[in-house]
């Protein structure tokens, strides 16, 4: 199902199918924030491919000149939290 320009946050409860793939590219937003609804239909052990962008989950001191993040531990961590917030 293809949902692309959907605000995830916006899709009603019981519109998606049980899902064995994720595949997400979120715009402007965390993924830890946008992530919550469409894992929902998330068969256990389905595979989550996603675009992690630092410059917005890092915190504000690591984000330089131009949004680029260049420290990679910050760039790091925030793929780890991003994992740990949703149990993959």
């Amino acid at each position: 199902m293809n949902i692309k320009g959907t605000n995830a946050h916006e899709i009603p409860d019981g519109l998606m199918p049980t899902v064995d793939w994720i595949v997400t590219d979120v715009c402007f937003i965390s993924l830890e924030k946008a992530l919550s609804v469409p894992l929902s239909p998330a068969r256990r052990g389905a595979v989550l491919a996603e675009l992690i962008k630092p410059q917005f989950e890092v915190v504000r001191s690591h984000i330089g000149k131009g949004g680029i993040v260049r420290n990679q531990e910050a760039k790091t961590m925030s793929g780890d939290r991003i994992e740990a917030s949703h149990g993959i």
